[in-house]
């Protein structure tokens, strides 16, 4: 579903990385062994250059078992487990800072989750559980059930598990056990009978299927480990592994099948309002460039509509013109200005207007999230986005935090 349907790469990217990450958690926290901080260092570094969300998920789960194996933790462990986040949180500083910088210096698209808690909107009906088709649909609690796209971890994982519980008490451990009841909580959570509506604070992850990515996870690591431990015949083994296969491929076939061209019938309006891939969602951006437009600023115009054109503080197009030259907009007035100049150009803070002289004037966001300057009675100005204080300190940081962990890697090896 996330590779087919929703085409969503962040995630795609995390679920790759989250085996690793839980190799990681096994190694340290239960066996632990010093040398796996390393790995556990780079899953979470890599969790979070690839997906915000999913990066939350792994932290609350490292939460989770650090204080289920707290009483058994030697001290230098848990200074391994804490250096680990400490360093990961240096090394993708260079991402994660600059983006907190963003986020709070104007409210984005993204906060809309927030404010308006969609999760109860993306809850399950108990059908979702079950079916098994491959879809190219929504998500949605009212969606019909022909549109609705497959939103569960299948018949395999959400069965398996549960022989665990039939496995003698020595065959079990802790770390099993966690993982047992993890994924059948997060298995169970996403379903409309939970009251979502109160659960505004977990609003972070907008749809609360999204929690399968742990139960999948989870269930995963027990299914295995639970077949193997039943002590089956060989070839009933092979028959599981045909079904596994067959089932794959039955979820494949219609991603084959489908046609998803371009007709000649088809118009640069409907690419343009990206109703080709979805139908369902309305934008007032360029949708096939920004996809959900999460970092747009939250209050801003029709940009379908909005002229390419320097307006004045009255919000009327005046008669200067744009050049662009790479990254330096350049715009010449017909006179002398010195008025507040609107440009369309969507605000981020870095952006800074210069005279002809290279002298900063005041530059700011207006309230519908574009660039505007005030100018200072010249006729020539520029506009570059240049990057924050911050944002070239963390650059440096994650840099040298990078020679530092080769260092002590390098180090440890010998």
């Amino acid at each position: 579903t996330d590779v087919y349907i929703r085409g969503a790469l962040g995630e795609i990217l995390a679920l790759t990385v989250m085996p690793i990450f839980l190799l990681a958690i096994y190694r340290l926290f239960f066996q632990q062994r010093k040398d796996a901080y390393f790995l556990y260092l780079l899953s979470l570094s890599l969790m979070a250059l690839s997906h915000n969300i999913t990066f939350i998920f792994v932290v609350i789960l490292s939460i989770i078992f650090f204080f289920i194996q707290l009483p058994h933790l030697k001290s230098t462990i848990i200074i391994h487990i804490l250096l680990a986040a400490f360093l990961a949180f240096l090394l993708t500083s260079f991402y994660t800072l600059p983006m907190i910088e963003q986020l709070l210096d104007q409210k984005f698209v993204v906060a809309y989750y927030q404010d308006h808690n969609t999760t109860p909107a993306h809850a399950l009906n108990l059908y979702h559980y079950f079916s098994n088709e491959t879809i190219f649909g929504y998500s949605g609690v009212d969606i019909e059930k022909d549109k609705a796209m497959v939103l569960n971890i299948g018949y395999f994982l959400s069965i398996i598990p549960l022989f665990y519980l039939t496995l003698k008490k020595e065959k079990k451990s802790i770390f099993l056990t966690s993982l047992f009841i993890i994924g059948y909580t997060t298995l169970v959570l996403p379903i409309k009978y939970i009251p979502w509506q109160f659960l505004s604070f977990l609003s972070f992850m907008q749809f609360p299927w999204r929690l399968f990515t742990i139960s999948s996870l989870c269930l995963s690591i027990v299914s295995a480990y639970t077949l193997t431990n039943l002590k089956l015949k060989h070839m009933t083994y092979k028959v599981i592994a045909c079904i596994l296969l067959a089932e794959g491929i039955y979820h494949i076939a219609p991603v084959m099948q489908r046609e998803f061209v371009m007709k000649e019938s088809q118009s640069w309006k409907d690419i343009q309002s990206g109703a080709l891939c979805d139908p369902y969602y309305s934008a007032d951006y360029m949708r096939i460039e920004l996809a959900g437009g999460e970092y747009l600023p939250y209050y801003h115009v029709n940009f379908k509509d909005y002229p390419y054109a320097v307006r004045n503080q009255n919000n009327m197009i005046t008669e200067a013109s744009l050049r662009q030259n790479y990254l330096d907009l350049e715009i010449l007035f017909p006179a002398d200005n010195g008025i507040e100049n609107i440009l369309p150009i969507t605000y981020y803070k870095g952006y800074q207007v210069y005279d002809k002289d290279h002298k900063k004037v005041e530059t700011y966001a207006t309230s519908s999230g574009f660039v505007a300057f005030t100018g200072n009675f010249q006729k020539e100005y520029h506009c570059l986005y240049e990057d924050t204080p911050l944002k070239t300190t963390c650059l440096y940081l994650s840099f040298f935090t990078l020679i530092f962990i080769l260092y002590l890697y390098k180090k440890q090896e010998a």
